[in-house]
């Protein structure tokens, strides 16, 4: 896939890593779920029912954006792991859960001050 002249081989490093990652994702969790096996066809595990599930278990650790990421992840991956297969079921996931969304965490309020952390590094 992302091996010189693979389908992938064109994405820049970052792209690369990301949908890699994603896909590493992905794995793991058919495998602490007991549901990959070794010498199964990869297009054959994308199910709308394994990738519902996975999405609902995403929900329970991360934002909004990480999971459409995933998924989005996952459906690149796929384009090009089995490309005459039809994933374009994911991208509507991928709208869903996108429309899903809900405000992202205030991390500004968490922000401390340089001075304070100044103060503290003396104390």
């Amino acid at each position: 896939m992302l091996d010189p002249g693979g389908a992938g081989a064109a994405w820049a490093p970052s792209t690369q890593r990301t949908i890699a990652e994603s896909y590493g994702r992905w794995l793991t969790w058919l495998a602490r779920n007991g549901l990959l096996v070794a010498d199964s066809d990869p297009g054959d595990r994308v199910t709308p029912e394994n990738v519902a599930r996975y999405v609902a278990d995403l929900r329970l650790v991360n934002a909004t954006s990480t999971i459409v990421g995933r998924v989005a992840g996952l459906y690149q991956a796929m384009k090009v792991i089995a490309p005459d297969r039809d994933f374009s079921w994911l991208r509507r996931v991928e709208s869903k859960v996108r429309c899903t969304a809900t405000p992202a965490r205030n991390k500004r309020a968490r922000v401390v001050p340089s001075d304070q952390i100044f103060a503290y590094g003396f104390s």
